[in-house]
């Protein structure tokens, strides 16, 4: 079960339709929630294993982002690098669907170059 919010701007959300059409197939059931600081305590709490959202600020997930670490979780900004430096993308986890999450979330927001011959990964293509 998964999580995530709509941004703001036009881009972006239709960024964030791309990925959810791209996971709803993937996961039991996707929850759009309304708040990205429930969407990251559900995962701390185990209610979910993935919270994202590609438009916040430091303040949107200050605090419950220390909650979701300090439960074991993980928090990282949308290229999967320290979550105090993004550029708005954040990507909130249990730990063992983070790099499933960083891949289909990377391939929305920063798609490959077609003219790079390396295949994508098998669950991506």
């Amino acid at each position: 079960m998964v999580g995530a919010d709509w941004a703001s701007s036009g881009d972006l959300r239709a960024q964030t339709k791309t990925i959810l059409g791209m996971v709803e197939n993937q996961v039991t059931e996707c929850n759009l929630l309304g708040s990205p600081a429930l969407g990251l305590c559900y995962v701390a709490a185990g209610r979910t294993h993935l919270y994202w959202h590609l438009d916040l600020t430091i303040w949107d997930v200050a605090a419950p982002g220390l909650i979701l670490e300090q439960a074991g979780g993980v928090l990282t900004d949308r290229d999967g690098n320290s979550w105090l430096y993004s550029d708005g993308g954040y990507i909130g986890s249990n730990n063992v669907v983070h790099g499933w999450a960083l891949g289909c979330i990377k391939s929305v927001t920063d798609p490959p170059d077609p003219r790079d011959p390396t295949p994508l990964p098998k669950e991506l293509g």
